[in-house]
C-alpha cells in the first residue's frame, strides 16, 4: 500500500498579546474581542482562565463574532474559543492591562504541511505504518477537524499501539493531548517522536509551547529557539517566541523583532506587532 503524506498538526496556538500593564489601575472595566476565522461554525462562546487552570469568566460569542468581558483583572490569561457544542476550538494567550485594544482571535483550519518534492525521511522508511494504524490516523484528522479532540486523540493511540514506529502519529497524538490541556502527556509523546525521526520544528514548536504552559518558560524558550535554528522561516515559533518575549519590558525589542518575522505571512500576528511596538514606544517616553 501506497501511503501519501498526510498532515502533521502543529498545537501551537495563534497567539494575541495585548498591552502590558503598567498603570494603577488594577482591573479592566470591559475587555472586547472579536472572533474570525475559517472555521464553519466560530459561534458559541469563550473562556477566560489562569495559567493554573482557574475560571476567570466566560462569554457569549454574538452573532457578528464579538463577545467582552467584565471587570478582569490586569494579568496574562489562557483564553479558549469554544464552538456549539462547548468543544474547544482555539486557544491562545492574552494579557489584559491598560489602554487596550479590542481582541482579534483568529480561529484558522491547518492546512496540510507537505514535505519538499521527491524526498521521503528515512524513518518513514524504516517505521512505515501498517494499513489499519493509517486508517485510524485520517479517521483522528476529521475528528480533530471538527474539534472531537478526546475522540481524535483515541484514534492516534489505537495508531500508535497498532504501529509504534509511527512518528507524524505521535505528533499529533501529542496536538490533541496539548489541546485537552494534558501537557506533561503531550511532552512525553514528542519526546517519544524525537526518538524516532530527530527533533523537528513543528515537535519542538508543541514542547514550546506545552512548556511555556506548564510555566516552563526557560525551557520552553530554547524549545522555540531550537525550532528556529531548524527552520529559521517558521512563522509559528517566531510568533509563539515574539509573543512571549514581548510581554517582558527586558525582552520586548527581541520579541519585537521575531514578530515582525512572524507578521509578515501571519495575519493575526500584524495585531500583536502593533500592541508590541506601541508597548516599546511608552517604554521609551517613559524613560
Amino acid at each position: 500500500m501506497e501511503y501519501k503524506h498526510v498532515r502533521l498538526w502543529t498545537a501551537v496556538a495563534v497567539l494575541c498579546f495585548s498591552s502590558s500593564a503598567w498603570g494603577q489601575v488594577s482591573e479592566a472595566d470591559s475587555v472586547k474581542g472579536e472572533v474570525h476565522g475559517g472555521w464553519p461554525d466560530v459561534r458559541g462562546a469563550v473562556s477566560l482562565s489562569d495559567f493554573d487552570g482557574r475560571s476567570v469568566g466566560s462569554a457569549e460569542v454574538r452573532g457578528d463574532g464579538s463577545f467582552e468581558f467584565r471587570h478582569v483583572p490586569y494579568g496574562n490569561y489562557r483564553l479558549t474559543v469554544l464552538d456549539g457544542g462547548e468543544q474547544p476550538i482555539h486557544e491562545e494567550l492574552i494579557s489584559v492591562g491598560g489602554q487596550m485594544q479590542p481582541i482579534l482571535v483568529e480561529v484558522m483550519r491547518r492546512e496540510p504541511q507537505r514535505p519538499p518534492s521527491g524526498t521521503v525521511p528515512a524513518a518513514e522508511l524504516l517505521h512505515r505504518p501498517t494499513k489499519k494504524a493509517f486508517q485510524a490516523f485520517l479517521a483522528a484528522q476529521k475528528l480533530a477537524d471538527a474539534g472531537a479532540h478526546d475522540r481524535a486523540a483515541g484514534q492516534l493511540a489505537k495508531a500508535v499501539q497498532l504501529s509504534p514506529g509511527y512518528a507524524d502519529a505521535w505528533v499529533n497524538l501529542a496536538a490533541q493531548h496539548i489541546f485537552l490541556r494534558r501537557y506533561e502527556q503531550a511532552l512525553q509523546e514528542l519526546a517519544h517522536a524525537s526518538e524516532i525521526s530527530q527533533p523537528t520544528a513543528v515537535i519542538l514548536g508543541d514542547m514550546a509551547y506545552a512548556q511555556y504552559a506548564l510555566h516552563r518558560y526557560a525551557e520552553g524558550t530554547h524549545s522555540a529557539r531550537q525550532a528556529l535554528q531548524l527552520d529559521p522561516s517558521n512563522a509559528s515559533a517566531h510568533y509563539l517566541l515574539g509573543s512571549f518575549l514581548a510581554l517582558d519590558r527586558r525582552t520586548l525589542a527581541e520579541g519585537v523583532r521575531h514578530l515582525e518575522v512572524a507578521a509578515r505571512t501571519m495575519l493575526a500576528a500584524q495585531g500583536s506587532l502593533e500592541r508590541a511596538r506601541r508597548d516599546s514606544a511608552q517604554l521609551v517616553t517613559r524613560r
